[in-house]
């Protein structure tokens, strides 16, 4: 359970119904406090309609104030711009996605928001943005959300460890603003390591069926004295969802041997995985040259398509799959590219393939 903070506004601004608001103490000409307005990153406040004005304004000096003059307000009233006056500013009200994740929203359906661009925040972070668009991070700025999936919150010290129920994270590693920490859950070791769920084993129905309990000791440990893991029960699943062969360790592989939490093999075999053309990284570069101005019209549905028929066809060379896109992997100025031209409109796209292996047709990171 987090403390959340409703607004959080820089030094010497004040939160009132969402916004951050400054009150002057130095009287000084209109001019002047346009100017200090924007030296604060903000502007002269502006306001809707006589009630807002008020409600903002009781809470400070009764006294005039310099505001922006497009306010649509019969209460405000005109004063010569030589006077001297108190003014109020704002600052534009940064989303969630801003103020946590330094981040910008974007419309569903927008493209470009992958790959070297940016990465999309998770939908249940606190990187959150107004319906109907989300969150593009850049990927190499830290946040509490992106970096530590916690959350920004103000320390409260008359609370059990100042308001947070997990654990506060270094703000070098986990950045948050306006002199907010970075708190995080606990991590229990039976979720996160074991994809389990802790539970009372004394009562009756907690783990059977498609369960099991995890055995007990520190790799599935419960932070509930009593309580065990309930995980998953293991299958064989090398040869379905891996499309892998499971062999005893002195049989030796001829790919690479997969880990047991993804690729699992009973009777103390593991499995064995040939190399296989990484269609997901592959399609995630596309989707970044997709929003390149020189691309022009390329339907890219069709290229995605051509992928697909060369994914997953574990142990053959990239060169002799079939489908369209075989023949554009070349080597061009002591690089390989992959390049593909549409039919239809006769526009060209190429991708740089980092590390591409001719023998493999694998990207070595992409692994």
């Amino acid at each position: 359970m987090y403390l959340f903070v409703a607004c959080i506004c820089p030094d010497g601004f004040e939160a009132i119904d969402g916004t951050c608001y400054y009150f002057s103490n130095d009287k000084k000409e209109i001019d002047e406090a346009k100017w200090d307005c924007e030296y604060l990153g903000g502007s002269l406040a502006t306001f809707d309609d006589c009630e807002t004005l008020g409600e903002v304004t009781s809470s400070a000096e009764p006294c005039p104030y310099w505001i922006n003059p497009q306010t649509s307000a019969d209460c405000v009233e005109e004063y010569p711009p030589d006077y001297y006056y108190k003014y109020i500013c704002q600052i534009p009200k940064e989303t969630e996605c801003e103020l946590y994740c330094n981040g910008k929203c974007w419309k569903e359906g927008m493209l470009g928001c992958s790959g070297p661009a940016g990465r999309r925040a998770p939908s249940d972070s606190q990187c959150t943005c107004p319906e109907g668009e989300f969150c593009c991070v850049p990927p190499d700025e830290p946040s509490c959300a992106m970096n530590c999936s916690g959350k920004c919150l103000q320390p409260d010290p008359d609370m059990d460890n100042e308001g947070c129920s997990g654990k506060w994270e270094d703000a070098d590693t986990c950045p948050c603003p306006y002199g907010t920490r970075c708190c995080c859950k606990k991590e229990i070791p039976c979720e996160v390591d074991c994809t389990g769920t802790c539970r009372d084993p004394t009562e009756l129905f907690q783990c059977f069926g498609d369960f099991e309990w995890a055995p007990e000791g520190d790799d599935c440990a419960c932070p509930t004295e009593g309580d065990r893991c309930c995980v998953p029960k293991k299958t064989n699943n090398c040869g379905s969802d891996c499309h892998g062969e499971c062999r005893y360790s002195e049989e030796g592989c001829d790919g690479n041997w997969m880990p047991p939490e993804q690729c699992y093999c009973d009777d103390g075999r593991e499995c064995c995985c040939k190399e296989a053309f990484d269609y997901e990284a592959m399609y995630e570069a596309l989707m970044y040259y997709r929003s390149d101005p020189n691309a022009g019209e390329v339907k890219f549905d069709e290229v995605k398509e051509q992928f697909e028929k060369l994914s997953y066809q574990d142990g053959e060379n990239l060169s002799g799959m079939t489908g369209d896109l075989t023949d554009t992997i070349k080597a061009m100025n002591d690089v390989w590219v992959l390049q593909y031209t549409d039919s239809e409109t006769g526009y060209e796209l190429a991708i740089l393939l980092q590390d591409f292996d001719p023998a493999t047709g694998t990207c070595a990171s992409m692994q």
